[in-house]
């Protein structure tokens, strides 16, 4: 996770996505009221150096305007981390690249001391987001790289996967379609790595709605599911050919339905609790 202390964290619900959101410090509109050791740190180029107050020990090189950080410059913190880049009116705004003590890296656009526009931003863990930025979030199109492997590419809503989107892991699984709030939320195909495939309907990360699911084995499901468990209307088909039509419910023949043979012959129509016939 970000430990940049001079950034507000943010946890995005899915695994590590925490994204720096703006600077808790700014610098005051008299920032040089310590010490400036070389230079002109006015207007011009200088190098200015902190002694006391919160900014105690950091250090910045580079130019200046009307008493404000303004143009390119590089800015030391006593933690260890270090912006090299463009700055207007005390703001890091334009491109640049912030570099944290830990390793992890941001480079790209900024906007009054927010990531903004493009960027790509690299954990100390390996995972990496390189896409759009607004106001310190993700949001527009990007590309995430998950330390196991998995891949998305897709639209991001204010720091949340949301649109359209395909997502890789490693295990050969692979979902095709829209997202809500960091889940699969609208029409989309999940691909399983044995082969088999649900194409429909989904809810908050669940199957739900109308869709179909193909096994491995041959065995298909065509209707209604709730919570990814098939409910309400569907037709199940056994891979000798045999088929059940009617109500399910949790996952279960439930309610008026009828079994069929491979050969068209009925061989229970009525009601049914649980997978079981009621005679």
């Amino acid at each position: 996770m970000i430990k940049l202390s001079q950034f507000m964290v943010y946890d995005l619900s899915m695994k590590r996505l925490l994204l720096p959101l703006m600077l808790v410090f700014v610098f005051s509109s008299s920032v040089f009221s310590d010490e400036c050791i070389s230079g002109d740190c006015f207007n011009g180029y200088g190098t200015y150096v902190w002694t006391t107050g919160k900014p105690a020990g950091d250090k910045y090189v580079g130019e200046n305007k009307n008493n404000l950080l303004h143009g390119l410059g590089v800015y030391y913190y006593a933690n260890g981390d270090k912006y090299v880049g463009e700055w207007k009116n005390n703001y890091k705004h334009g491109q640049g690249t912030y570099t944290y003590a830990d390793g992890e890296k941001y480079v790209g656009g900024l906007k009054d001391d927010s990531m903004h526009g493009q960027g790509t931003y690299t954990y100390a863990d390996g995972e990496k987001y390189a896409g759009e930025f607004i106001n310190g979030k993700y949001d527009g199109q990007g590309t995430y790289f998950f330390a196991d492997g998995t891949k998305y590419i897709g639209e991001y809503r204010d720091g949340k996967r949301d649109g359209h989107g395909i997502e890789d892991w490693t295990d050969g699984s692979k979902y095709m379609g829209e997202w809500k709030d960091d889940k699969y939320h609208g029409q989309g195909i999940l691909n399983y790595p044995e082969g088999g495939k649900y194409i429909g309907a989904w809810k908050s990360g669940s199957k739900h709605g109308n869709g179909t699911e193909t096994w491995t084995d041959g065995s298909k499901y065509v209707g209604e599911w709730k919570d990814s468990k098939m409910h309400g209307q569907g037709t199940y088909t056994y891979t000798d050919g045999e088929k059940y039509i009617g109500g399910f419910k949790d996952g279960l023949f439930n309610g008026q339905g009828s079994l069929i043979d491979s050969n068209g012959s009925t061989l229970h129509s009525g009601e049914w609790k649980d997978d079981e016939p009621v005679f």
